[in-house]
């Protein structure tokens, strides 16, 4: 007996309200305003298909990404913010047959969204789950359950088998994010009302992380705990403003931007890219592989063929050097913690620049933050000229096993100390970005003391 085994074909539509079809574009705005942005990720939870194809279709792009596996979570992009729809259809189904699943939303700007499949061949659903994120106390993480389990109906989740963080949570529902400690935990799965256990694992959560933990599994495949991070700050939370100024050039340079924040941002993930392609062209993103010339025909439909983008590996090496050619920064880089009042450390030497090790390593996920003073009592200091970045400017930063990180400056901001925004610059971010922290505005000759930090935020471009 030959078994025929049937592949779907997952085709994401992403499409704003208004046209002709779901899969249409609509034109582009020709405003000058930046467009409001949400971030979107894929995922693959049905254990009945061991991979399927992914089509992502938005305003701005048509993605589409073959062999997503199951188990799969990647990392986040952006879309245009706004009515959004997933679709899914079956494999050679065109983009205008009626899809086997759809599901409609509206993207709030700003927020971070898992888009994915789950359920038996034959029956896949579709789920959109909000990742929107706040950070956790001091020394917390935040963590919240999953359930694609399959023929088993709601479960309970418990850490150590006695501390119960879900209850009856049903097939393709996520509870909210909740708060726990940081550590390594043992997880039981029961069925809501049973007395079984469905499965037992480990999950470890760190601090300052924020966790989705899957419940997977049933149908043809094993159950089992499948955690994932969504987003990553600082394990320690620094209170207030960071004191990177003693003064010294402060009656001849004026260190200010604008007084509310002024954000220069360019795309997160990589340029817009025309839309329609001519035939035979194969667009790629930093990720495409060379060899995906399989479906090259797409690319006369205008889509970019690429494969999914991966989620981080946390690094192990520390950081030592940062070199900024645009302002001619070549420092060491000296581990920095918390004061005795709570707020970040700074150098002690006012020609090096060090980086907060309460917080995630450069090429982490999450925000890595790295101070440096804009003078001395004496004259300018290694982050005198930092005001004078700009978006597309390049960061370069060395780690102990010699391996070098390229970050792209997205954004300049100015904040007031006395409100100064510790949850957007430590805070949990999905991907991996770098903070640069020093002094600007006027100073305070009565607290030897800029009133202002000027802070450079930059995206992680290129890693090793």
């Amino acid at each position: 007996m030959r078994l025929v085994r049937r592949t779907l074909q997952l085709a994401v539509a992403v499409a704003l309200a208004a046209t002709a079809s779901p899969l249409a574009i609509a034109s582009a705005s020709t405003s000058t305003t930046p467009a409001a942005t949400a971030m979107i990720r894929i995922g693959h939870f049905s254990p009945d298909e061991s991979y399927v194809d992914v089509y992502a279709v938005s305003l701005n792009r048509r993605q589409f990404f073959p062999n997503v596996f199951y188990k799969t979570v990647s990392a986040y992009w952006p879309v245009l913010a706004g009515p959004f729809t997933y679709e899914v259809r079956p494999a050679g189904a065109a983009p205008s047959d009626p899809p086997a699943i759809r599901v409609s939303a509206k993207l709030t700007p700003g927020h971070a969204y898992t888009v994915a499949a789950y359920g038996h061949n034959g029956h896949l659903r579709g789920l959109l789950l909000d990742d929107t994120f706040t950070p956790a106390s001091q020394g917390q993480a935040k963590l919240r359950v999953l359930n694609t389990l399959l023929d088993n109906g709601p479960v309970d989740v418990s850490l150590a088998n006695s501390h119960k963080i879900a209850s009856g949570v049903n097939l393709g529902t996520a509870t909210p994010y909740r708060q726990v400690e940081a550590g390594t935990y043992s997880v039981w799965v029961t069925q809501t009302g049973g007395l079984g256990v469905l499965y037992n694992g480990k999950v470890t959560v760190k601090a300052g992380t924020v966790t989705t933990l899957a419940v997977v599994g049933g149908s043809s495949k094993p159950r089992g705990l499948f955690s994932f991070t969504d987003a990553a700050g600082s394990a320690a939370m620094p209170r207030g403003g960071v004191a990177t100024g003693a003064g010294g050039t402060a009656l001849t340079t004026a260190h200010s931007l604008p007084l509310a924040p002024v954000a220069r941002v360019t795309p997160p993930w990589s340029p817009a890219r025309a839309l329609s392609q001519s035939a035979g062209q194969l667009p790629c993103s930093p990720t495409c592989h060379p060899g995906l010339t399989r479906w090259r025909g797409l690319s006369g439909m205008g889509f970019e063929i690429d494969r999914l983008p991966s989620l981080l590996t946390a690094p192990s090496a520390r950081p030592v050097r940062l070199r900024i050619a645009a302002i001619g920064v070549d420092t060491p880089l000296d581990p920095l913690g918390l004061a005795t009042d709570g707020t970040m450390q700074v150098p002690g030497d006012f020609s090096r620049a060090g980086w907060f090790t309460g917080g995630p390593l450069p090429g982490a996920p999450g925000p890595a933050v790295i101070a440096g003073h804009v003078d001395s009592v004496n004259g300018p200091a290694v982050f005198y000229r930092l005001r004078q970045l700009a978006p597309g400017d390049a960061v370069l930063v060395q780690r102990a096993d010699g391996a070098t990180l390229r970050f792209v400056v997205e954004a300049v901001r100015q904040y007031p100390k006395a409100s100064f925004p510790a949850a957007a610059v430590f805070g949990p971010l999905p991907g991996s970005a770098l903070r640069l922290v020093t002094c600007g505005g006027s100073f305070d000759p009565a607290r030897h003391s800029y009133r202002d930090n000027l802070v450079v935020d930059a995206r992680l471009a290129s890693s090793p």
